[in-house]
């Protein structure tokens, strides 16, 4: 339960605002009788609407499929062209010293073997 409390960004979610909300209404229930009688029912509606608003947004994409054979956006390592442009040297890449090299490198410098 306490896990849904914050969002992975670190921030709280709207259901800790919810509970927040509910806590401080039960707080101003002796305003009944004076003029804040209305303070704890408006409390009482915004925290119902933060755990609506909440639960809605959980359970919206839960379990849409329609997504399920889409590609997935590239991550930032992969590069968007499976090979290099025109007019562009490529880097050398020794496979045994797991090592890339600037353009024009015909030897690893690590093992020295021969870069193709």
């Amino acid at each position: 339960m306490f896990s849904k409390l914050r969002d992975p960004r670190g921030r709280f979610t709207l259901l800790a605002a919810a509970i927040a909300l509910l806590a401080l209404a039960m707080f101003t229930l002796p305003f009944q009788g004076t003029a804040l009688a209305f303070v704890p029912l408006v409390l009482l509606i915004a925290s119902l609407v933060c755990g609506v608003v909440w639960w809605q947004g959980r359970n919206a994409d839960q379990y849409d499929l329609r997504r399920l054979f889409d590609e997935p956006p590239p991550g930032k390592d992969e590069p968007y062209e499976d090979h290099i442009p025109e007019g562009e040297d490529s880097a050398p890449y020794c496979g045994w010293c797991d090592e890339c090299y600037p353009p024009g490198t015909h030897r690893c410098l690590r093992c020295k073997r021969e870069l193709g």
